[in-house]
């Protein structure tokens, strides 16, 4: 028994939404990552200014950020090809699902290594007491 929606039932209006909430989504955590792996380098250039050293995490992002935008630009373009060209099934509402909440994780892990040197700065800069 197949679990897609007859195209003789008319697709209810939520079901729309959720199709283009499912294929948006992940466009926009795409976006994020493109603009945190443009801003990274400014941190680096800033650090180096005050001759420290940039975190662990970011040192990762600065050097591996092309790989997490083309895992992003690939999760977006998978979400979108499926909630635009396949039936909306529950297989395709689950995979889409999956594919915008692992493309958001890497947007998160990857906005925190943007702002790590932020929190740290602080310190850096002499304003405060290094933690232990």
């Amino acid at each position: 028994m197949s679990d897609a929606i007859p195209d003789s039932v008319p697709v209810p209006a939520i079901l729309k939404v959720i199709r283009f909430g499912l294929g948006a989504l992940p466009v926009i955590f795409c976006i994020q990552v493109i603009l945190v792996v443009a801003a990274v380098p400014v941190f680096a250039a800033m650090f180096e200014d005050f001759g420290a050293r940039l975190p662990a995490l970011t040192v990762i992002t600065m050097d591996y950020g092309v790989i997490g935008l083309a895992l992003a630009v690939i999760g977006a373009a998978c979400a979108v090809y499926l909630c635009i060209k396949r039936e909306l099934t529950k297989t395709t509402i689950l995979s889409t699902a999956l594919i915008g909440l692992a493309v958001f994780a890497l947007a998160q892990v990857m906005t925190l290594a943007l702002f790590l040197p932020v929190f740290q700065l602080g310190v850096v800069a002499g304003g405060g007491n290094a933690p232990n």
